[in-house]
């Protein structure tokens, strides 16, 4: 985390203010740089915006591609058969045993398997487009498996295959619908999907079967590990890009969820979890990102452009991969020049990676302005932070603040946002205005006490409800925990203070918030 919220300074202060020593020429080496690219090996390696199928999924297709192919040469009850079957059940039944249902379907010279793709090679021929042809010849877009399967399991789903005698895809698959559920008994119980279904079911894979809730914290976990790869690539010297298209992919559709009222309480109750120390500065990017897409949903702007602001907030701290903070010997906040190590190496990793469109241009311009009005650089001469870059920064001083920092310990929500406010803070009044219409007075995460003695931790800051926040009880009026955790709407009159969140400890806060 590259600072924090600094709040008011004195006229002295500003008068001193400039930027950091050489500022303008590390910049310019750093776009010379660029021109050198990184390695981008991995980068070509994963070009496709889907979720990559490991050994385990391609070995159950490719097993299930060998039964189709022998059924079709040799008699049912052939040894060659038999083995095969053994080995496809064997991988079917580990699948199932980790999740209730397997679903593999075909699409886009791909074969799916729960979301993961294996994709068919693009000169010859291949057991994948083997399977596409088999499906393709029977009308079918994909297959579900559920419950247990045997090898006579299978061997009568194969017999029905077989008595099929339509000779048109369209009537094959009316006759499989007709001959499968009567030949294939529970447990094992088989599903059929059209081309139709198989499409729409791809589209949305990754989240298909998951609640709106689970969605929430799916997408927050798959940006950030996502945003943390990056910054282990940047360190390894590679571009922060080798997987833009899962980003955006997750990007799209995290903004599309943020409609729901519980898709977004859950995102943004997620941003108040403490970030893993391991990756820090990653965990901060998410967050931020997180906060400017739904902040930036309030002002009713367009999706491309939510896209592409959110895009570069979530790398905004890219330079820190690099240049971790270092506090001033004062222990009143961070060195200027280490600061400023930290933007160049931002800027370099920003300008060396692919990005996507404008928002590429965006991260660099976000990278190098974002805490120019916290460092009050403006007086400077130079011109004033991008409109995007200012609320980027903002709502990175507030992330900082209620993670706390090296130099300063984390503070409450509540005050961290009251603080952004505050007389004299750097930040445009409007911005600060825009985070508690989105975060309410009492925003996600902040702890109180009540008036009757308990404690409680607020879930959803009620912006969206009238002011009314949502807490769940963690503590009863003498002190003793509340098992249940009992969710009550919290009238603003009966909070007596906050709780300082250095006496809640991590675990209660995920187990809280989670």
């Amino acid at each position: 985390m590259s600072g924090r919220h600094p709040g008011p300074r004195g006229p002295d202060d500003e008068a001193t203010a400039g930027p950091p020593p050489a500022l303008d020429e590390a910049l310019a080496r750093a776009v010379e740089g660029a021109e050198e690219g990184f390695d981008l090996e991995e980068e070509e390696a994963d070009a496709g915006p889907y979720q990559r199928a490991g050994r385990a999924e391609r070995k159950l297709v490719s097993t299930l591609t060998s039964v189709l192919k022998v059924s079709r040469l040799h008699r049912l009850d052939n040894v060659v058969l038999s083995e095969v079957l053994a080995e496809f059940t064997a991988a079917l039944g580990q699948h199932l045993a980790r999740r209730r249902q397997v679903i593999v379907l075909v699409g886009e010279n791909r074969v799916f398997v729960n979301g993961a793709a294996i994709k068919g090679k693009r000169q010859g021929h291949s057991w994948v487009q083997d399977f596409v042809e088999f499906l393709a010849r029977f009308g079918l877009g994909g297959l579900g498996f559920r419950g247990a399967w045997t090898p006579e399991q299978v061997r009568a789903w194969l017999e029905a295959t077989l008595a099929v005698q339509a000779r048109d895809p369209q009537g094959r698959l009316e006759e499989l619908c007709r001959l499968v559920p009567g030949a294939i008994h529970p447990p094992a119980e088989l599903d059929l999907y059209g081309p139709e279904d198989a499409a729409r079911l791809v589209a949305s894979a990754d989240d298909a079967h998951l609640t709106t809730s689970q969605k929430a914290v799916f997408y927050f976990a798959r940006l950030l590990a996502l945003v943390e790869g990056s910054h282990v690539a940047v360190r390894a010297g590679r571009s922060p890009d080798f997987h833009v298209r899962h980003v955006r992919t997750t990007l799209m559709k995290t903004i599309e969820n943020l409609q729901s009222s519980v898709f977004q309480s859950r995102l943004l109750a997620l941003t108040a979890l403490p970030v893993d120390p391991r990756e820090p500065y990653a965990g901060e990017g998410v967050r931020v990102g997180l906060l400017a897409a739904a902040a930036l949903r309030l002002l009713g702007l367009s999706r491309g452009t939510i896209a592409d602001v959110t895009f570069a907030a979530l790398y905004h701290n890219l330079g820190r991969a690099l240049v971790p903070p270092a506090p001033r010997l004062d222990g009143e906040g961070e060195e200027e020049e280490v600061a400023a190590q930290a933007v160049v190496a931002g800027v370099a990793a920003g300008l060396r990676g692919r990005g996507y469109g404008e928002a590429g241009l965006l991260r660099v311009i976000v990278a190098q302005e974002h805490r120019r009005a916290e460092l009050r650089l403006g007086a400077a001469g130079l011109r004033a932070p991008h409109v995007h870059s200012d609320l980027v920064g903002a709502v990175a001083a507030l992330v900082r603040a209620e993670q706390g920092t090296p130099w300063s310990p984390p503070r409450s929500p509540r005050a961290a946002l009251a603080a952004l406010a505050a007389p004299g803070a750097p930040w445009d009044p409007e911005v600060a205005r825009l985070l508690r219409d989105l975060l309410g007075a009492l925003p996600r995460g902040s702890w109180v006490r009540l008036r009757d003695g308990s404690v409680a931790c607020v879930i959803d800051g009620g912006a969206r409800r009238g002011g009314l926040p949502i807490a769940r009880r963690v503590a009863g009026p003498g002190g003793a925990p509340d098992g249940r955790r009992t969710v009550l709407e919290l009238d603003p009159a009966d909070v007596a203070g906050d709780v300082d969140p250095q006496a809640v400890t991590p675990a209660w806060r995920r187990g809280v918030l989670a």
